[in-house]
């Protein structure tokens, strides 16, 4: 048995973040009332990913094939999303949850246009949007993760820029072999996606960056104070 997942960023949370939390219970939700068939084939149809429409661009990142995609997905958004909608406000991170998942799925419908045959559903993309938000603002903070091999249970830290390279060369290896069951270009997609608008909301002084964390990607490549 192998698991390895983040359980906790070492930012700082000026708020709560209680926007991400109605996010992750929307999508818990859904789950829950689709598992016990109190959702109907149409409704749920109606939300995912097929073509180029608001509605599956947007409703697909609320949906989850099985209670692990679910977990995945969750615990990622909750360690992520929670520092970012701190870092924003409660009214903006809304907002960008959904740029980050409508623009992922647009992405993955450009380049893999087969997986709007079959559907594509899944927070993912917007998970993956969260997460670039947080490489430009925290790339040097540690990610505390966990770590499981067979019935070995440990911890480690790591810096988050090495765990996106990570994640990155894992949906580039996807991409090139034309892996099926993922949705990498939604991955990258959102990804590109996050870790740009972040640029953009720290050059415009929109994130509070503090003492607490160790200087964002323009801090890196510039002479900023």
């Amino acid at each position: 048995m192998f698991l390895l997942f983040p359980y906790q960023i070492e930012a700082f949370f000026p708020i709560r973040p209680i926007a991400n939390w109605i996010i992750i219970g929307i999508c818990v939700l859904l789950w829950v009332l689709g598992a016990a068939g109190k959702l109907s084939d149409e409704f749920i149809v109606s939300l995912v990913l097929y073509e180029w429409s608001p509605l599956d661009l947007i409703g697909h990142c609320f949906l989850h094939a099985d209670f692990f995609h679910l977990l995945g997905n969750m615990v990622f958004l909750w360690v992520f999303g929670n520092a970012i909608c701190s870092n924003t406000n409660n009214l903006v991170y809304p907002l960008l949850f959904l740029l980050f998942g409508a623009v992922a799925g647009a992405i993955e419908l450009l380049f893999s246009p087969e997986s709007g045959e079959d559907g594509v559903i899944g927070a993912s993309g917007a998970v993956n949007g969260v997460i670039g938000f947080a490489l430009a603002v925290y790339p040097k903070d540690k990610v505390e993760m966990f770590f499981l091999f067979f019935i070995k249970p440990s911890t480690f830290s790591v810096s988050l820029w090495v765990l996106v390279l990570f994640w990155l060369g894992f949906d580039l290896w996807g991409v090139l072999t034309h892996g099926s069951g993922i949705a990498y270009w939604a991955h990258m997609g959102g990804l590109a996606t996050g870790l740009v608008t972040g640029m953009i909301f720290d050059r415009m002084d929109w994130v509070n960056v503090t003492e607490w964390d160790k200087g964002t990607i323009l801090d890196l490549f510039s002479r900023r104070e």
